[in-house]
């Protein structure tokens, strides 16, 4: 496996490289070289796995206040192999490693001092918003803390709700303002809590909501996936249709309701998937994987391992360029299996995307 990058750059948070003048932005694809898996990305540096599984990082540095533009080590968690990590990316930042035990420390800090918060854990998220965390244990309970205060507590319910088992957690990680979280229980079920300003939430209303409640317009339809945007959401069906919900702005939903339209749209809507030509082709696609970034998201087709979306050519003369927004999903033509790449994954940053490619597989 390989890992492609592009979007800001203007902290190496992209595309590391010891060149001293570097690019804003990227726009084409770039091959990052001995990297296998974006572990996490954050607003302004990134988390990786080298081909030889060492943790590194590069972009913005919160403990020296520099730029780091190459791979480099991350001691933080010494050499844990970690299944995920969380936090806000300038002053929280947490890991659970293969063992299921919770790791937390200050990334501001230059001493490594990961004390253990909990163990049996096997997903975790964060809100930047008022620094809480939340994570899954092995019986499928929700515990929650603060790093100001990291006890664990079980989370609470409505007194309504009846008993659920949670297998997986969302958030949006690259920003210490995020403000909402997803949980999916093993029936595939979507619960969503905490801010509402956008829609985010998917309940039909702007009304902030205090604990995990359940997706009524999604009841019926088991869910396999779910992202968290800045102030939208995705989540993936059984089926593999995505629904998209929360703010359209910048056409971030994907939805061809017009990119320039700042709107709400507080319901789940089916996503748009276009072909070359600007017709829609939403029967022959299968989603497999999608992520969110602050004013973006991307889906991955499984069909095709291919990747959208992307810029339309009739907004452009070329696929590199920029300054405009796209309201429905469409094919990037460097992907795919007929040129030899076949995405399996995709993670978004703040303004940037690194995708999965399993190289040299040809129709």
């Amino acid at each position: 496996m390989v890992v492609y990058a592009f979007g800001f750059n203007a902290l190496h948070q992209t595309r590391p490289t010891a060149t001293p003048h570097h690019s804003v932005a990227v726009f084409a694809p770039e091959k990052l070289q001995n990297i296998r898996r974006i572990v996490q990305c954050f607003a302004d540096n990134t988390l990786a796995l080298t081909d030889g599984d060492k943790l590194v990082f590069w972009g913005f540095d919160p403990q020296t206040k520099s730029v780091v533009s190459t791979p480099t080590s991350f001691g933080k968690f010494g050499h844990r192999k970690l299944k995920c990590v969380y936090g806000n990316g300038t002053s929280v930042i947490g890991a659970v490693d293969e063992e299921g035990r919770v790791w937390e420390c200050s990334l501001a800090e230059l001493k490594n001092d990961a004390a253990i918060i909990m163990e049996d854990i096997s997903d975790i998220a964060y809100r930047g918003m008022d620094d809480v965390v939340v994570a899954i244990d092995g019986t499928g309970t929700l515990y929650t803390w603060t790093p100001q205060n990291p006890t664990p507590n079980t989370l609470v319910f409505p007194p309504s709700s009846s008993p659920t088992r949670f297998v997986h957690l969302s958030f949006f990680p690259s920003t210490p303002t995020s403000s909402h979280f997803l949980a999916l229980n093993s029936s595939g079920t979507v619960y969503s809590w905490g801010s509402n300003r956008f829609g985010q939430l998917g309940h039909g209303n702007l009304d902030f909501v205090a604990s995990p409640t359940p997706l009524e317009a999604l009841q019926g339809i088991p869910v396999l996936r779910m992202a968290c945007g800045m102030y939208h959401s995705a989540a993936i069906t059984e089926g593999g249709d995505l629904y998209t919900f929360g703010w359209d702005s910048k056409g971030r939903l994907g939805i061809g309701a017009g990119g320039e339209e700042e709107r709400n749209t507080a319901l789940p809507q089916l996503a748009v998937f276009l072909d070359e030509e600007g017709g829609e082709m939403n029967e022959g696609i299968n989603v497999v994987d999608v992520a969110c970034g602050a004013d973006h998201t991307v889906a991955v087709d499984g069909k095709y391992g291919q990747l959208g979306l992307a810029p339309p050519p009739s907004k452009h003369d070329s696929w590199h360029g920029n300054g405009f927004n796209i309201d429905a999903f469409r094919r990037h033509p460097f992907f795919g299996r007929e040129q030899g790449r076949q995405v399996t994954g995709c993670v978004a940053g703040f303004w940037n995307t690194f995708v999965t490619v399993e190289e040299g597989f040809c129709l």
